[in-house]
């Protein structure tokens, strides 16, 4: 039985061999039971895959699964991936299956095309690495790493532990993790995840840093790839002018900054390699985004391969207790005769990688991002604004920042006192992405999305913190990412994590997700809400979008638990206070806060917690979170369209259009979808959006920044329009659609 058919796009012009691809699949509730149930066909040929479950519905069936396949790819042009559910039947076979064996002092991994052994002890290291040809690097040492710490010196990294994640049989991953110590004292970790692919004489590597208790000062992170005797080529490749040193050595630093010189993400990703050859094979290395992620440093010389993910000759970089850094490496043994454009082909699909692509039709049947799905794009001018507001994000901000964006309102007033304040992500920058890219099927938003999470996981997610209420969790937006804030409900968030998860089968991003929710659940189980009218209402709405994202992920009690007593506060809150009033001269959970008085109410804030009540309603299923929704929608809406309200409009109401769909939805009154379309309407009349859009009505103007960032004020606040503002339109949009109630000007 056809399930569906995904789209693979024409990338790079190219025909590849048994290329290896990954992707994350929704499917209907009830659909599919066991992964195993599923097959893969192209161009009329069946296709060994590997499956793993990465979360269930209710019922148990699957809801998202990892798929990896191998095929050879025509990507000149686009192409058709079907999916099945068999009823019966072996699936293909896999030509080179991997196998992984563990000895007492190593482990070995044999893909059919390359054997490696790792040691699980001593320095972290790759010992040997060779493939069927005889071509083979250093015996004990073909992969090291060097750290050190402008302040504390050479670090000594120690292997911890080697663990094997995935076993193939078409990719399998392995960790290794070290710690690392300056004296007596651990002072960080290193990770070193790598992923070997069936058949494939090149594997992938993830290298994180993770500080421990203390800050740092990193001065050098070095991988040394070492092959064996001298090599009778060496060369290095890059299109950017800027980043050439010499014919031998790349280093991408702060000339190409968002300082100087912006670089967007329409920009296509920078094909890059180094390359060591002699006369039976060669080593070619790469690192992703080098030109975004700066200070990358790539060189070969007769020893080999130095790739430097921070390079001694840049400033340190600073790391803070709780922070992690990754950057992704390509290694990968070449033939004798295989040319520079092939190694340039290689290293741009490193850089950009197949990745097939459901329909939103599809997206949107199976709930893969809750019940309603924006699949119509029949909005012409709301898509060009939303894709030029997109494409202008600024990614040329460095290893601290890529994948974050600054705020000057923030900057210049007093939470940032003119020290420039990046917004973490706020309202969920990377949901938003994955949401656009689902839409339209734009890799681009993929690759922001992708930025974006990583940005969380390595900066922004709270490993470790004095402050225990803190521990767990993602920082607000604070200058140079420090948490000297707040962190807690009202300003994290796990749906973009957690649909990066399901997109790319990246577990961590489900443990931080989980870690962020079980944060939010430690607010609300210790008591920190119970009286109510004394800190923002806002806290306990955004807390149940954490809340009801990990409980649809996980389908655990301690989320509906959490949730609901989440739900009985706020009707308390709403019983003791005649309706939901927001809060102001907030200083985070505990602070004492008066109330505005109703006609003051910033009702941009009480429908994030009516979102925030009917997303845990559709995760959960809860009726007394649908009924104080649908009770506090109806009185937003008697508030709406009073005097007092209307006359608040310009300070947009666009969340509101989240409830008023829904409630909709749920009662089939359509005075909330004229209310609806009311807010729409002078949103779009009077650049209710630029203002979010645009910043504080400045479109043309550059500041140049006291910390020397040159940040134009057109792109200030996109993080804002992204979460407060994109999928509360396209839900209402979607619904009043199906209504028949909008008028042709919207169209």
């Amino acid at each position: 039985m056809l399930i569906t058919t995904l789209r693979i796009d024409e990338i790079w012009h190219t025909v590849r061999e048994s290329e290896p691809v990954r992707f994350g699949l929704p499917l209907p509730e009830g659909m599919v039971f066991d992964p195993d149930e599923l097959s893969l066909e192209l161009a009329g040929r069946d296709l060994p895959i590997q499956t793993v479950l990465l979360s269930r519905w209710p019922d148990g069936s699957a809801r998202w699964v990892l798929i990896d396949f191998q095929a050879d790819l025509d990507l000149r042009s686009p192409s058709e991936l079907h999916v099945f559910k068999r009823n019966s039947g072996k699936r293909v076979g896999v030509e080179y299956p991997i196998r992984i064996e563990l000895l007492c002092d190593r482990l070995n991994v044999n893909t059919g095309n390359m054997m490696l052994a790792i040691p699980t002890s001593g320095n972290p290291r790759i010992g040997e690495i060779k493939t069927t040809d005889g071509f083979g690097l250093a015996r004990n040492d073909a992969l090291t790493a060097a750290i050190r710490d402008y302040t504390l010196g050479e670090i000594d990294v120690r292997t911890a532990s080697v663990e094997t994640v995935t076993a193939g049989p078409l990719v399998a991953e392995v960790v290794l993790t070290a710690e690392g110590f300056a004296g007596r004292d651990h002072v960080l970790d290193l990770r070193l995840h790598l992923r070997f692919y069936a058949g494939k004489s090149w594997f992938h590597t993830w290298v994180t840093i993770l500080s421990r208790d203390t800050d740092l000062e990193i001065s050098l992170l070095r991988l040394l790839v070492a092959p064996d005797g001298l090599p009778v080529e060496t060369a290095a490749h890059t299109n950017m002018k800027l980043a050439r040193v010499s014919s031998t050595e790349l280093l991408y630093n702060f000339a190409v900054d968002a300082r100087n010189d912006p670089i967007w993400y329409e920009d296509s990703p920078e094909p890059c390699w180094v390359l060591w050859r002699d006369k039976n094979g060669g080593v070619m290395a790469s690192v992703r985004n080098p030109d975004h992620h700066f200070p990358v440093r790539m060189a070969v010389a007769d020893g080999g391969i130095e790739l430097d993910w921070h390079p001694e000759s840049e400033r340190p970089f600073h790391m803070y207790p709780w922070m992690a850094k990754t950057k992704e490496v390509l290694v990968n043994l070449v033939s004798p005769d295989r040319t520079g454009y092939e190694l340039t082909l290689d290293s741009a699909l490193f850089q950009r990688p197949v990745r097939p692509v459901c329909s939103p039709e599809y997206y949107a049947a199976c709930r893969a991002f809750g019940r309603i799905f924006p699949t119509s794009r029949k909005y012409y001018g709301l898509e060009s604004l939303i894709a030029t507001g997109l494409r202008q994000r600024p990614v040329g901000t460095g290893e601290m920042h890529y994948g974050d964006e600054p705020n000057l309102g923030y900057t210049y007033d007093d939470r940032g006192h003119g020290e420039l304040v990046w917004t973490n992500g706020e309202y969920d920058t990377p949901r938003m992405l994955i949401m656009q890219y689902a839409r339209t099927s734009n890799r681009s938003w993929f690759e922001a999305a992708e930025a974006a999470a990583w940005h969380w996981m390595d900066i922004d997610f709270i490993r470790r913190s004095p402050n225990p209420r803190w521990a767990g969790g993602i920082a607000c937006h604070e200058g140079d990412h420090r948490v000297a804030a707040y962190a807690g409900p009202s300003h994290e968030w796990a749906e973009g994590l957690i649909d990066y998860y399901h997109l790319t089968g990246w577990r961590e991003a489900l443990e931080i997700a989980e870690s962020v929710g079980d944060n939010v659940c430690r607010y609300i189980e210790d008591g920190e809400f119970d009286q109510v009218g004394t800190y923002a209402l806002r806290e306990l709405g955004w807390g149940l979008t954490t809340i009801a994202a990990c409980l649809r992920a996980t389908n655990k009690a301690r989320y509906r638990e959490t949730g609901m007593r989440a739900v009985r506060i706020l009707r308390r809150w709403a019983d003791e206070l005649g309706g939901f009033r927001e809060a102001h001269n907030y200083n985070g959970p505990g602070a004492t806060s008066e109330l505005q008085p109703l006609t003051l109410q910033r009702d941009s804030f009480v429908s994030l917690t009516l979102n925030g009540l009917n997303r845990f309603y559709m995760a959960s299923g809860e009726e007394e979170a649908k009924d104080l929704f649908l009770r506090e929608t109806k009185a937003q809406l008697e508030w709406f369209r009073s005097p007092a309200g209307w006359a608040e409009q310009r300070e947009t109401k666009l969340p509101n259009l989240e409830a008023f769909g829904y409630a909709y939805l749920y009662t089939g009154d359509r005075a909330y979808l004229k209310a609806g379309l009311q807010i729409l309407d002078y949103a779009l009349s009077n650049c209710t959006l630029r203002y979010y859009e645009l910043g504080h009505a400045v479109k043309d103007e550059s500041r140049d920044h006291p910390s020397t960032y040159r940040i134009q004020e057109v792109h200030a606040i996109h993080s804002q329009i992204l979460g407060l503002a994109l999928i509360p339109m396209f839900a209402f949009l979607e619904i009043a659609e199906e209504a028949g109630a909008l008028e042709k000007k919207l169209a």
